[in-house]
């Protein structure tokens, strides 16, 4: 069985892959502070459940 390659679907994969990390990087950064936010928001109003131990 012979594999047909496709080097564009690779310099494609590559090219959407290489744009999209800074936006990757971006929404983890946001996630971190929006996880401490939610907790130091727990935290100021008492709320066990969401505060960490």
């Amino acid at each position: 069985m012979r594999w047909r390659l496709r080097p564009t679907a690779d310099i494609e994969e590559l090219l959407v892959t290489t744009a999209l990390a800074p936006l990757d990087t971006v929404l983890q950064l946001l996630r971190g502070v929006a996880t401490i936010s939610s907790v130091k928001i727990a935290a100021e109003i008492g709320e066990p459940r969401l505060t960490r131990r």
